[in-house]
């Protein structure tokens, strides 16, 4: 340990405090019965027990839903059986519980000793103790792991070792990390580009090929167990090939860009508003594979802003690479595949409180900063669990912090004073920059400005697009609002489906109407001089094979039209309803035998008719 005498003896109390602080804060809440988000923490003990009573193979015939990668259910198997060998058969739930919440908080432990490591290597042992001390005594990790029973932290321990062995220039070692933390959870490939960079940065061709024999061997050794059980390739499809697109919404809680703009639960498989409007040019409807410009999915844009973002990263650290900026960069791609991609959640920025923190250790502003991130990453943490359960300790943890400050402020210099980081050392010297990483920056240069072209010039068009087209003899019914509506899921939506996407029927796009979803009444008050309501309804083309309703038409008390069963294979069925003076129209939509799972139903070009139209 740096330093000697009285100073070091200060930093082994400082260091013993920090552990027993953030040991005890964690048996604290891992002991509080029936904290916890529930149906996440019930799915996690059910794979548990099944895992621990079966083998993997039976795991997995008798499990619908697992989409965690491998190296997850190992773990999870191994502490369900610690958990078992501890209790006895006999043993509950509610101490699996503990078991789970135990495994994410002995990976928090090793990465907070992780971090401490690297910060001391970095700027002695007082930036050490910092480093370790952000992390551990956190509360976005506190309330991931022991409060909520998230597992993030295993995947994020994998990652910042992989980078760390990096900066070490122990190749094989990294790109074993690099593995397992894939092996954990399939938002590890974000810190891949990372290590691969500095693999051949530093050490050319025989660093990556070094990191990819470890990075082999360590995935031989996660597969080995699902091999030998004949259950790896389920096992890999459910994890890495069926997990995209799982959860197709902008945002799935993540406080992002697509939070932003617009309904962030709307299927990100959808074309923006403008780009629909600019290929329809004022008609009512368009060939769904008319122009390229419908291929410019909300996701696809998303996954080209990410693509941007994480070049950027890699090229702004590959001209200034250092060991702090290394961790730097950890941190911005965290932030980035938590920002820019669809379908993210609120929890997926949580790797960047780990790398940050050996960053935060270089002075005032760095921690400033550190602390910025880890307040919005709290508030976007208790928008799905808030700590209501909690609001008395939190009050006394909020007191006790004030008074520390006070003490640290009236006692202790500020953390950028000369002599706090006196160790800290500059960027490793390392062979001349390799070609490939030259032509990287220009290419990512290069890149990035035809982004921003393509973006303006598609943004020029949009601009100068007409608005939804309208009709001087015709009412939309996307423009009135029911007298009322009640559906089976989400809210009725205006010129889209129900989930956002486009109003699809058949080969074809419409640009107005409604989507609503089975079981579904929506009744509407009828204008004077109205003569008839007509549209084209039927399944959405999008929804799932599965997707069946039966649609009708009351007029008052009256039923006047009932369709056939509708699926997305089926053609839309032409609705035109004489109204004469009636006063209501009701749409009545009812789910058929096969239950009401995707039965995402669209009126397009509702419409009620002002002259009759027979």
């Amino acid at each position: 340990m740096k330093g000697g005498g009285a100073g070091g003896w200060r930093n082994v109390l400082l260091i013993i405090a920090v552990l027993i602080l953030a040991i005890g804060i964690r048996v604290w809440l891992i002991a509080q019965p029936g904290i916890g988000h529930q149906p996440d923490i019930e799915i996690f003990v059910r794979w548990m027990r099944g895992l621990t009573e079966r083998s993997l193979g039976g795991f997995y015939a008798g499990e619908p839903f697992c989409d965690y990668p491998p190296l997850m259910l190992l773990l999870f198997r191994g502490a369900g059986g610690a958990v078992r060998w501890i209790a006895g058969a006999g043993y509950t739930d509610a101490q699996l519980v503990i078991g789970l919440k135990s495994l994410a908080t002995l990976a928090e432990f090793l990465l907070g000793g992780l971090l401490f490591v690297e910060g001391r290597r970095l700027g002695g042992t007082r930036a050490g103790l910092l480093a370790g001390g952000l992390f551990l005594l956190n509360p976005v990790a506190l309330y991931d792991s022991v409060y909520w029973g998230q597992v993030d932290s295993i995947q994020t321990l994998f990652s910042v070792a992989a980078v760390s062995l990096a900066c070490r220039r122990r190749w094989m070692l990294s790109g074993a990390m690099a593995a397992l933390g894939l092996g954990a959870k399939f938002q590890a490939i974000v810190f891949v580009p990372l290590v691969v960079l500095e693999c051949y940065r530093v050490a050319r061709w025989r660093g990556l090929v070094k990191a990819g024999v470890g990075a082999l061997l360590a995935a031989s050794a996660v597969a080995g167990p699902l091999l030998a059980a004949n259950a790896f390739r389920e096992s890999f499809s459910r994890a890495y090939v069926r997990v995209i697109g799982q959860y197709n919404e902008r945002s799935k809680n993540a406080y992002n860009l697509w939070v932003l703009l617009g309904d962030a639960e709307a299927n990100d498989s959808a074309v923006p508003d403008a780009i629909l409007r600019t290929v329809a040019d004022g008609r009512e409807s368009m060939p769904a594979n008319e122009s390229w410009l419908l291929t410019l999915t909300v996701r696809r844009i998303s996954l080209a802003l990410f693509a941007a973002a994480v070049a950027i990263v890699l090229s702004l650290y590959s001209r200034r690479p250092g060991r702090f900026q290394i961790f730097a960069a950890g941190g911005l791609l965290a932030l980035a595949f938590f920002l820019f991609p669809t379908e993210m959640h609120e929890r997926y920025g949580y790797p960047a409180i780990a790398f940050l923190a050996v960053w935060a250790v270089q002075g005032v502003r760095a921690e400033r900063v550190y602390w910025l991130v880890t307040i919005l990453m709290l508030l976007n943490l208790a928008a799905v669990l808030p700590p209501a359960a909690l609001e008395q300790p939190i009050a006394v943890a909020f007191l006790l912090g004030f008074g520390l400050l006070l003490l640290m402020t009236a006692r202790r210099p500020p953390l950028d004073a000369p002599g706090v980081c006196a160790t800290e050392v500059g960027p490793e010297q390392s062979p001349p920059e390799p070609c490939l990483i030259a032509v990287f920056r220009r290419t990512t240069a290069i890149g990035v400005a035809l982004l921003v072209i393509a973006g303006a010039a598609i943004g020029i068009l949009v601009s100068r697009a007409p608005a939804a087209p309208n009709r001087p003899d015709a009412i939309w019914l996307s423009t009135i609002s029911p007298r009322s509506a009640s559906q089976g899921w989400r809210k009725l939506a205006i010129d889209r489906s129900v989930d956002g996407a486009e109003l699809r029927l058949g080969d074809s796009i419409y640009l107005r109407g409604i989507g609503t979803h089975a079981p579904a009444r929506l009744v509407y008050d009828i204008p004077a001089g109205v003569a008839s309501f007509d549209a084209l309804v039927g399944v959405n083309a999008d929804a799932s094979p599965m997707g069946s309703a039966v649609v009708r038409v009351v007029v008052d008390d009256r039923r006047v039209v009932e369709t056939a069963r509708l699926s997305p294979q089926s053609s839309p069925v032409s609705l035109h309803v004489p109204l004469g003076a009636a006063k209501l129209l009701t749409l009545v939509i009812d789910p058929t035998e096969d239950g009401k799972r995707s039965d995402q139903v669209d009126f397009a070009l509702a419409r009620l008719m002002l002259t009759d139209q027979e």
